[in-house]
């Protein structure tokens, strides 16, 4: 009788429990279904792209279509992506990328995706024009944790104008806080079989084998930018592949032409960097076949051998046998201490470098050989060129005999606000000095060249067939530039028209109107190819001459000697310099003079030329035939007193004056001319495009006259003359 009443208490209780488990299990299977179904629908609409690309100009994902199984669990088919970082866009494709996003991470503003498998991946890093700026760092920022991404397919890519081609494996691992936060790179590596390297359809490298390891700490950039992140980057190379063979042809003209073809070169050889240094222990060689083809048809076969190894310091050897009339071969040895790599100007390791470097060979360009030699911007060798020397460094510095020599290139000098370029041969070697010591000297001398200004470098206006340049310098390359002294030398250059000069006058109220000349000259110059002393002689020949409104035509002779006054405002002493003018011509109204001359002396004058066009000033002295020139500066109408006109039949004369010839005006002061027989003073000035005028007292005996000039008319006073002119009041102080 108990047992059925047991019965029902026991039914009682389990309905409750199933009834929980029940409603867990269809709780469970509703949010699965809701998940899968809102997780696919976000992923397969424009939902899901829309929600990443907000910035598509910096970064943009797309995909074809996607699956999530689970959640945090997602596939996608057909993935894309492209970045905008500085001048530099990337893009990355792959056919199918899988792995676990950690749903509960992004509660806390963290993409965390601890693995990520991709596959039939290939990428792209192009330099553009357009710059995206950079970030302000703010607080804050959502992180970017891929610590596992991995890939049994790569197929290489794009690195600007280099092709990478081949099957990879890598495994690559960072991190990177937005708005401006820290990016890392945690320790990935990377392999290649069967690796191919193209430039411009040239295959630099292939049958290789390549295996990288790399690595960077967190680094904002505030702390490195571009290849300055080296400097916290760790990374290390193997690689054993083939490279290409070497032709070079020589033309008639021995210009030398290279191309690379396949042949059977090889590199081998395993390298670590770390912040920016090179680890013990690396090695690396390279050998590449080259055949030269000389003028005669003739083939010349060598091989170029390369390594460079790694110690407490950096060992580089290359090494090309000699051929028998050849004209490529090479024998070096260098030693740079420690293994720090300059990331930006290579110019640092100079100071570092000892060893020999010797031979002859065809290169692109010669700039290296003044920069190595006397490195001053103001002299290059430009375009390609056969180098014979050899050269010994001691710590960056020249050892006594080395050399260079060029002996046919188109060298290029800015002097003075010139370019002078023309074809040349260059000599360069470290020797004994005139007082003492070793000097690094360059000679280069052109056998034919041209001079244009800077600033209308497609005109020029100079030609000839010698130019010698001559630079000395410290041998230490760290001070050649501070310690340079040159100088230029050149003779009857050709000035086909003189009308070229005019831009260096300082105004048009004397000007060339025509004729040709010649130009010669011996110039000293400094570190920044200014001159200092020197010399310079401009001849004309049937020159037409333009001088305060009068046209002559005759033989022009100028004497410039040269002294430097003020380095910084480049002002000259031109004290002793001449300017002689013979054969002149110049007709005023009816009247015509022939056969005059002029001998003009600049005892205490200088000359300014900081601007684009010269400034004159200081004193001048001159023997004339007559006096005919001065009095036409005052009247070109002829109307003076008959005794003024005689004047200028009264013998050669004695003359001298102030002169200030600037951009704005002329202007001769004290003009004191005279002879035995009569005496003549004045004053003349020329103000912009304004009409002359001046002031003139003449004397013969005891007959006196002045002259008034005023706005181009002029006015006679004899009563008072000498009064009349010592009350009016000069123009220079």
């Amino acid at each position: 009788m108990d047992e059925p009443a047991s019965q029902p208490a026991a039914s009682k209780d389990r309905p409750p429990r199933h009834r929980w488990l029940r409603r867990t299990l269809w709780a469970l299977l509703i949010g699965y279904g809701l998940y899968a179904v809102l997780g696919n629908l976000y992923l397969n609409t424009a939902l899901g792209p829309w929600s990443i690309n907000r910035k598509p100009d910096k970064f943009a994902m797309h995909w074809g279509r996607a699956l999530t199984w689970w959640p945090g669990e997602v596939v996608l088919w057909k993935v894309s992506m492209r970045g905008h970082v500085g001048r530099t866009v990337w893009t990355l494709q792959a056919n199918r990328a899988s792995g676990h996003v950690s749903l509960t991470a992004l509660l806390g503003k963290q993409v965390y995706v601890p693995r990520l498998q991709v596959t039939d991946v290939t990428g792209d890093v192009q330099h553009v024009e357009d710059e995206i700026p950079a970030p302000v760092p703010q607080p804050g920022g959502w992180l970017l944790n891929f610590p596992s991404i991995t890939s049994d397919s790569l197929h290489g890519g794009r690195f600007h104008a280099l092709v990478l081609e081949g099957e990879g494996q890598a495994k690559v691992g960072f991190t990177k806080r937005l708005r401006g936060g820290p990016a890392e790179l945690l320790p990935s590596t990377a392999t290649f079989q069967q690796a191919r390297l193209i430039q411009d359809n040239v295959a630099l490298l292939q049958n290789a084998r390549l295996e990288a390891q790399f690595a960077m700490p967190p680094v904002t950039r505030a702390q490195a930018v571009g290849i300055d992140k080296l400097r916290f980057a760790r990374i290390g190379l193997k690689i054993d592949g083939d490279t290409p063979a070497l032709s070079a042809r020589q033309s008639d003209a021995g210009k030398l032409e290279l191309h690379l073809q396949p042949g059977k070169g090889h590199v081998q050889g395993a390298l670590a960097l770390s912040q920016a240094a090179l680890q013990p222990g690396g090695v690396l060689s390279w050998r590449m076949p080259v055949a030269i083809t000389d003028t005669h048809g003739q083939v010349h076969d060598s091989t170029l051998t390369a390594q460079l190894s790694v110690d407490q310091d950096l060992h580089l050897k290359a090494n090309m046998p000699a051929q028998v009339d050849g004209v490529l071969a090479l024998q070096s040895e260098l030693k740079i201490d420690g293994t720090q790599i300059p990331l930006t100007d290579f110019r640092a390791l100079l100071p570092r470098t000892s060893g020999r470097v010797a031979g002859q060979w065809q290169f692109s360009s010669l700039k290296w050989v003044t920069s190595l030699f006397v490195n001053v911007p103001w002299l290059s060798l430009e375009g390609a060129g056969r180098v014979e020397g050899d050269v010994t460094l001691d710590h960056g510095v020249l050892a006594p005999g080395s050399r260079v020599d060029v002996p046919r290139v188109q060298a290029q000098a800015d002097m003075l606000g010139q370019r002078v370029t023309g074809t040349a041969s260059a000599h360069a070697q470290l020797k004994q000095g005139a007082k003492g010591g070793t000097r690094s000297i360059v000679d280069v001398a052109m056998s034919e060249f041209s001079v244009a200004a800077l600033d209308d470098l497609k005109r020029p206006y100079i030609q000839g067939n010698s130019l010698k340049l001559h630079t000395e310098s410290d041998p230490d390359l760290a001070k050649a530039r501070q310690s340079l002294q040159g100088n230029a030398s050149f003779q009857n250059a050709r000035v086909p028209d003189l009308r070229a000069y005019n831009r260096f006058l300082p105004n048009d109220h004397l000007r060339f109107d025509g004729g040709s000349g010649t130009l010669s000259g011996t110039l000293a110059l400094d570190a920044a190819g200014n001159a200092g002393n020197g010399r310079v002689r401009i001849a004309g020949r049937g020159a037409a001459v333009h001088v305060a409104g009068i046209a002559m035509r005759g033989d022009v002779d100028v004497d410039l000697k040269l002294q430097r006054a003020d380095l910084a405002q480049q002002r000259f002493r031109v004290d002793g310099s001449s300017v002689a003018l013979k054969n002149v011509s110049f007709a005023q109204g009816s009247m015509s003079r022939s056969g005059w001359w002029a001998q003009v002396a600049l005892p205490s004058t200088q000359l300014d030329a900081a601007g684009k066009r010269l400034a004159v000033q200081g004193d001048v002295t001159a023997k004339m035939k007559d006096v005919g020139f001065l009095l036409d500066l005052f009247s070109q109408d002829r109307d003076y007193p008959k005794w003024m006109v005689k004047l200028v039949d009264a013998g050669n004369v004695q003359a001298k004056a102030r002169v200030r010839w600037q951009r704005r005006d002329l202007v001769l002061e004290g003009i004191d001319a005279s002879n035995d027989r009569f005496d003549l003073l004045g004053r003349f000035q020329l103000k912009d495009r304004a009409k002359p005028q001046g002031d003139l007292y003449a004397r013969w005996g005891v007959l006196g006259t002045a002259v008034e000039l005023r706005g181009g008319q002029h006015q006679f006073h004899v009563l008072g003359a000498r009064r009349w002119y010592d009350a009016q009041a000069p123009y220079l102080k």
